[in-house]
Formats: structure tokens, C-alpha cells, sequence
């Protein structure tokens, strides 16, 4: 019986994932504050056929912790440098104070915000 291929941890994988990202950025003379990894890369990366939500999880948390946030962006994954995202505008919700006042309620009307939704699904088909 053949045994059983090893497999990574899910601190193992984020490891990889660095070490991909240096890799690359030994190459290009350059430190990218973001980069994305298609789910196949990513599967390869850590030795595995399928990607658990659970595992995915586990890897975002060991990677938080060495400063990159990853998350799921549609048909890849995305990793972003800490640093970079705290230089970004930060939205507050005062700005629609009333409206959450009333969600929280049951009476808000969600139907004028729907084509909000409608907008980001037709322009990523596009």
C-alpha cells in the first residue's frame, strides 16, 4: 500500500505562500504590497486537492500574523500587506447612522440598495 503523501499545515502553507512571494520579489528586484493566487497555485502550494474552508481559515490567521491579509476574491485569492491597507480610506458608519437605526428596527427598505448589488455582479461578468 503506497503511503500517504505528506501535508502541509495550514502554517506550513502560509510559509510557502511567503516564501513564493519572496521568491518572486527576488526576481523582480521589487516587494509587492499585494498579489493574488489563483485557487490551482494555491492548491499546489499546499499539497492538497481541495481547499477546506476550515484550513483556508487557519491559513488567514498565521498569515495575519506575519502582516498579509488573505481572503477569497471571486475565482482567486487575494493577499494584501497590512501596511498598505491602513493607508486606505476608512469609511465610518455615521454617514448612514438613520438608515442602520432602522434596520436594527425591521424597518428598513432594502429594495432601492438591490441594484447596488446588480452593478458588481454585472460589471465582474463583463
Amino acid at each position: 500500500m503506497p503511503a500517504e503523501p505528506f501535508r502541509p499545515s495550514a502554517y506550513e502553507c502560509s510559509l510557502l505562500v511567503l516564501h513564493l512571494l519572496q521568491s518572486w520579489a527576488g526576481e523582480k528586484d521589487s516587494t509587492p504590497t499585494r498579489f493574488r493566487l489563483s485557487e490551482l497555485t494555491l492548491k499546489r502550494v499546499c499539497c492538497r486537492p481541495r481547499l477546506h474552508p476550515d484550513f483556508l481559515i487557519e491559513m488567514q490567521d498565521w498569515l495575519i500574523r506575519a502582516g498579509w491579509a488573505f481572503f477569497f476574491a471571486g475565482s482567486s485569492f487575494g493577499v494584501v500587506k497590512l501596511e498598505a491597507v491602513e493607508s486606505w480610506t476608512r469609511l465610518g458608519s455615521k454617514r448612514i447612522a438613520q438608515d442602520l437605526d432602522a434596520v436594527a428596527n425591521g424597518e428598513f427598505d432594502f429594495a432601492p440598495l438591490q441594484r447596488l448589488a446588480q452593478a458588481a455582479s454585472t460589471t465582474r461578468d463583463d
